[in-house]
């Protein structure tokens, strides 16, 4: 339903727009250097697309014109979090080094290289934390409006004039499909920020200037996201060399031009080298793999359903987003004028050339899946394919724009628009015979209308050159591009605004509840989430996370352990999880419903119970010499409960009485039948009957009974013990809590598969031994490092130290660059477990003073050589200028 301001908007947008341009015809001809005028039409340039997507917004019915914020997907699931802890570090409450929040621990600048490097996320500040979705929103308004602005900027300087005709390609810039499609990626935007002043930059190396605006341009992109920065770096390549051909440059005559591009393109990746290092080693271990056979010349698609790319409103979430095609459409008139340059008699050969090169080199790239890798850094993307389109529309539309400067009744015959129109007309009526996701019969007769009123318009402006029609043309295009935004942000799921802020306004009184009564260091878990990454976005130490920037070292282990885990996340749903709360110190447990013995309830705020852990260990303690022969993560089949008996055998030197008491269960089928060699080798029989694995097993103790489904990752089970549902979590298995039973008791365990083809590994449950958990507690208890002083990136505290356990054990991630002091003496880390961080201690010392220190050692090298290439791009300008004067 479209809100009657909404309407108003719509309807008096339109017209504020040909007020404004039908006003700067005056000006156009009597007064090209006006400041007024280049003011306004600079202005238009931002505020333009920037009502335009209001506009949008209001009609798919996001804050403040409905209830749904702008949170959708990844914004959802791990930007917005992210941002909320980027406060606390601008802030200075938090180290920009490191990070507690994560997981069990972890380097914090691979991630704030990826995700937060923008420097308009200082807008972030003037808001609280349950207005953060407000703040992210005026974020994309304001960077799509700045994608307009900086293309006009290239454009206008390009033709040496500022013309309001320009306006047209510049919102087609902001409001291309592919900011519609990923405008929640909002730190890819800062590169297409930057793109035309990139393109810009390169023109003024080939007129002989000095390379400052290319420099500065590419090394802000690379710096804001390192990504979508290595993309622009080849596309650099690319058309600096097409511009050389097409200007007839020649690598000896012209050898200075050459030796400009190839040295600021050194020095703008030098100047960001003290983030890529430090990013490029904390990505060593992350989820990036090389994997050759994947560099084959297979096609990624029809050309048939890529021609449907270039129509408005061919979108669909889900097929767009995890396996789909290049979002390139950026308007019909767009596509119109494009193929009118290549007809224009007035544009030379080689323009045309090197502009069809340009734009058959990125089709090739997009279907061949060799080109397309390279483009993604030699690895797929998991999701949100093509993430380099908007180079290949940024292409259209400054050829557009090439082809209007030239447009005129004596460079293109009156007919030529008509035939294009019937050309078009008649593929899109070819192309509606087949089915596309998002696109109907009524999407494609618009198009088709699209397409004839453009050819009305661009026939009229060629036969009489009024700006009349380059008003209406302006009008249609902003109309063509709104309608398809509103296509594609209509595709998409929104968080409610009021359960943003009652789950952040809630939790956020708990843990302010919690750090006013214990100012230790500890951490907490919950059994109730908004996403993986709430520990970022309410500033406490968590277990839970989801990032590109995690590293595999980290998520094996958690695994083993009996966490769930997939590509990029590992998190916690299991409050009485009883071993694991204790080995990683989690004292405090929230949770939406009561938990029974050994947690104590300490306070109820609302609907959350606050419980203690009185078993929560400190965050080090002595560990046997064996634990640095101990290789969990090796372990396939995962067999956590096995991998936490070896574990604790490891820290505390005794292997004579196990935690856990494993048992194997075998299942009996029912409506099942079994496919060989299948990945999910069980199918459902009769679909209009339940199936299931029947397990069943005699209580052999009173003790607590937990299980572990080894299945695989976003295999859908359902889970039901003596026919009471038990929540698991459907993307990866964990061990999960099943409950007490009175020793012989029957009990019965249903595994339901929720889709018709399903796979289950295996089945095993565990008995607690409760006191050999108590004698594991008590003999780690005791030699527990007391904390006396504790950040992010400096921890010190005390340990006692004995010959029966000769190593420091920390529950914090290995990393090269913890620097580790005993008694004052710098020591050599040591790996423990394959993932946890550990020293050796000295065996004449009995109480030993241990200090760690964070040192990003790749940070300050990269910031030497960041800091040297900026002091010889400032030489090099000096020697530049000097010879200039005296020519």
């Amino acid at each position: 339903m479209i809100s009657s301001f909404s309407f108003n908007i719509i309807i008096t947008s339109p017209t504020s727009v040909y007020a404004i341009i039908a006003s700067f015809q005056t000006e156009v001809h009597h007064e090209k250097n006006n400041r007024t005028f280049i003011f306004c039409c600079y202005a238009g340039a931002f505020f333009i697309p920037f009502i335009l997507m209001i506009i949008i917004l209001s009609i798919t019915g996001i804050w403040p014109f409905g209830t749904k914020t702008i949170l959708t997907s990844d914004l959802e699931n791990q930007y917005v979090q992210f941002f909320s802890y980027l406060r606390e570090i601008y802030k200075g409450n938090h180290s920009i080094f490191y990070t507690f929040s994560k997981t069990f621990g972890g380097e914090m600048l691979s991630l704030y290289a990826y995700y937060l490097m923008s420097p308009l996320n200082i807008i972030l500040l003037f808001f609280r934390i349950e207005w953060l979705p407000q703040a992210i929103e005026l974020l994309i308004l304001i960077k799509i409006s700045l994608c307009s602005l900086t293309f006009y900027f290239l454009i206008s300087h390009l033709s040496a004039r500022v013309r309001p005709s320009g306006l047209i390609f510049s919102i087609s810039y902001a409001l291309m499909a592919y900011n519609m499609a990923y405008f929640f990626h909002l730190m890819w935007l800062d590169s297409i920020i930057l793109l035309p002043l990139i393109i810009l930059g390169l023109h003024r190396i080939l007129e002989g200037h000095f390379p400052a605006l290319y420099t500065l341009s590419l090394g802000f992109a690379i710096l804001f996201n390192y990504y979508i920065g290595f993309m622009l770096c080849i596309f650099s390549v690319f058309y600096f060399c097409t511009l050389c051909a097409v200007q007839k440059k020649r690598l000896i005559r012209d050898f200075s031009i050459f030796f400009n591009y190839g040295l600021a393109s050194l020095v703008a990746g030098l100047l960001s080298v003290f983030i890529l290092l430090p990013t490029l080693k904390g990505l060593s271990g992350g989820k990036a793999t090389f994997d050759t056979s994947l560099f084959t010349f297979s096609g990624n698609f029809s050309w048939r359903d890529f021609f449907i790319k270039f129509l408005n409103g061919c979108f669909y979430f889900k097929n767009n987003t995890v396996s789909g095609l290049p979002n390139i459409f950026c308007g019909i008139m767009i596509l119109f004028l494009c193929i009118l340059f290549f007809m224009n008699s007035r544009i030379g050969l080689c323009k045309k050339l090197g502009a069809g090169f340009l734009l058959v080199t990125l089709c090739l790239s997009f279907y061949f899946q060799i080109f397309n890798l390279v483009w993604h850094g030699f690895n797929p993307p998991s999701s949100f394919p093509y993430r380099y389109s908007f180079l290949f529309s940024f292409l259209l539309i400054l050829t557009a724009w090439y082809s209007l400067e030239h447009l005129d009744a004596g460079t293109v015959r009156i007919w030529y628009p008509a035939a294009i129109a019937g050309v078009l007309i008649v593929s899109i009526l070819v192309l509606m015979q087949k089915v596309s996701p998002g696109m109907t019969t009524g999407r494609y007769l618009l198009n088709a209308g699209i397409v004839f009123v453009s050819a009305i318009f661009l026939t009229a402006y060629i036969y009489c050159r009024k700006q009349i029609f380059i008003v209406l043309m302006s009008l249609l295009c902003m109309l063509d591009l709104t309608g398809n935004g509103i296509q594609y942000l209509s595709c998409y799921a929104y968080k409610d605004n009021s359960d943003f802020q009652t789950f952040v306004n809630d939790t956020s009184e708990v843990l302010s509840w919690i750090r006013t009564n214990d100012t230790d260091f500890y951490r907490i878990e919950k059994d109730f989430r908004q996403r993986a990454n709430d520990p970022m976005l309410l500033d406490y130490a968590g277990l839970s996370h989801f990032s590109s920037s995690e590293t595999t070292q980290v998520l094996d282990f958690l695994e083993a352990l009996g966490f769930p885990r997939t590509f990029a996340y590992s998190g916690y749903y299991n409050t009485t999880f009883d071993t694991m709360n204790c080995f990683f110190g989690i004292r405090y447990l929230l949770s939406c419903h009561t938990l029974s013995e050994p947690y104590h309830l300490v306070r109820q705020i609302g609907d959350i119970y606050i419980y203690e852990n009185p078993y929560a260990l400190t965050l080090g303690m002595t560990a046997d010499s064996s634990a640095e022969a101990f290789h969990p993560t090796v372990q396939k089949p995962r067999q956590p409960f096995e991998t936490q008996n070896q574990l604790f055998s490891c820290m505390q030197n005794d292997s004579s009485e196990n935690i856990f008491d494993t048992q194997t269960l075998t299942p009996v089928l029912h409506n099942l039948r079994v496919k060989e060699g299948a990945r999910y080798p069980y199918r459902v029989i009769a679909p209009e009957q339940e199936a299931f694995f029947d397990y069943t097993f005699t209580a052999a103790s009173n003790e607590p009974v937990f299980c572990y489904i080894d299945a695989p990752a976003y295999c859908r089970l359902k889970m039901y013990v003596n026919d009471k549902e038990i929540n698991v979590f459907n993307p990866s298995y964990q061990i999960t809590s099943i409950g007490s039973f009175d020793k012989g008791e029957t009990v019965h365990v249903r595994i339901v598969p929720q889709t018709s083809k399903s796979a289950l590994n295996s089945f095993c449950i565990a008995y607690q031994n409760s006191s050999a958990f108590e004698k594991f507690f008590s003999s780690m208890q005791d030699n527990s490092m007391q904390i006396t002083s504790f950040s992010d990136d400096h921890i010190t505290g005390f340990v006692k130290n004995t010959q029966a356990k000769p190593l420091a054990l920390f529950t914090i991630p290995y990393d090269t660059d913890w620097e580790i002091y005993v008694n004052g003496q710098p020591s050599t880390a040591v790996k423990l477990a394959d993932a946890l961080l550990g020293v050796k201690l000295p065996a004449d010392t009995e109480i030993c003073k241990i200090e760690l220190r964070y040192v990003p050692h790749t940070f300050y090298i990269g910031l030497a050589v960041s800091g040297s290439a900026l002091l010889f791009f400032l030489f090099w300008y000096m020697i530049f200028r000097k010879k200039q004067i005296q020519n």
